[in-house]
């Protein structure tokens, strides 16, 4: 998740990819995520608290839009959000605002970005919207923003 290295580059030696290339990653992304995904306690605890709270919830990921819903459904979360928006070759990925920019534009103008990466900070930075680091599962604190480490800590800083 770093947004300086091309991990294109890094992994697979290539500076672009192919769509038959994509196809295979998005079918391994997939495979992977039914066998090892799962949702954390702190995070159903934040979206049982903003579903109290009526607050729209959506999704904002790098993960190829293709395989998202189908991740979401497995998980049994599909149902949690208004609006999800994944990797395609229509909308940029983070760290650039667009989806961001998206989901404000159908869902409303005031949000808080919930992330756990320096291009999660960086688009709502981006987007000009306040981000919350949650440190759980990747233990990435992220200087100059709010970080935290569990469910309480976020709901407090959500208001």
């Amino acid at each position: 998740n770093n947004p300086a290295k091309n991990y294109m580059i890094e992994f697979y030696g290539v500076d672009k990819i192919s769509n038959n290339m994509m196809k295979i990653f998005e079918d391994e992304y997939q495979k992977n995520y039914f066998l090892h995904a799962k949702v954390y306690d702190e995070a159903m605890a934040v979206m049982e608290y903003c579903e109290d709270k009526n607050y729209a919830m959506a999704v904002a990921s790098n993960a190829p839009n293709s395989s998202l819903e189908i991740i979401l459904k497995n998980a049994k979360i599909l149902d949690k959000f208004k609006m999800i928006i994944g990797a395609s070759n229509k909308v940029p990925c983070k760290p650039a605002p667009n989806m961001l920019n998206l989901i404000m534009d159908s869902l409303g103008k005031q949000a808080i970005f919930i992330g756990d990466s320096y291009k999660d900070s960086m688009a709502a930075k981006n987007a000009n919207i306040k981000y919350i680091n949650v440190t759980w599962g990747r233990d990435i604190q992220i200087l100059d923003e709010i970080n935290c480490k569990n469910a309480n800590e976020v709901i407090k800083n959500i208001g």
